[in-house]
């Protein structure tokens, strides 16, 4: 991506971000003080992202500041160049940040059902009076006793049902 491209990309974000605040005090009688106000701080944040940075991280990042922004923010107009790039600062994702998961892991059910049943979360009955179940106690996932509230519920049901 080049520069003037990336530039663009940044003030558009920026005019977004901007367009849910008031206009400062200070600025009400100067034409034109929107437009030089995105070119100088989308300079300064330009700086801030890598040189290999994409429409989407951008994008990402903006987006992530803004939640940053309008949590901090204590005014309804729009906030400093510094709080903007401090924002950016943070919100930037970088590859290190993001858990790495093998492209062999798949989700294993067994697993994720056993710790539900350990917690006291609803599972299907064939994890509670079926093959499943006799299946996660002989794996060593849960015991007899983890399975005894479920199936007390599920007599009592059944005793409602007749």
């Amino acid at each position: 991506m080049d520069y003037d491209y990336r530039l663009q990309i940044i003030k558009m974000q920026l005019n977004n971000l901007f367009s849910s605040y008031a206009v400062p005090v200070q600025f009400r009688n100067v034409p034109d003080w929107k437009d030089n106000e995105v070119k100088i701080i989308a300079r300064t944040v330009n700086q801030l992202f890598p040189n290999d940075a994409t429409r989407e991280m951008i994008e990402g990042t903006f987006g992530r500041a803004e939640l940053k922004i309008k949590a901090a923010h204590k005014s309804r107009t729009m906030p400093s160049g510094a709080d903007i790039a401090t924002a950016i600062k943070h919100s930037i994702a970088v590859t290190d940040d993001l858990p790495s998961v093998s492209p062999d892991w798949f989700p294993d059910a067994n697993i994720i059902n056993a710790n539900r049943i350990k917690r006291g979360e609803p599972v299907s009955e064939y994890y509670v009076t079926g093959n499943k179940a006799d299946e996660l106690v002989h794996e060593g996932l849960i015991t007899e006793r983890d399975l005894q509230p479920y199936r007390e519920y599920l007599a009592v049901e059944k005793l409602d049902k007749v």
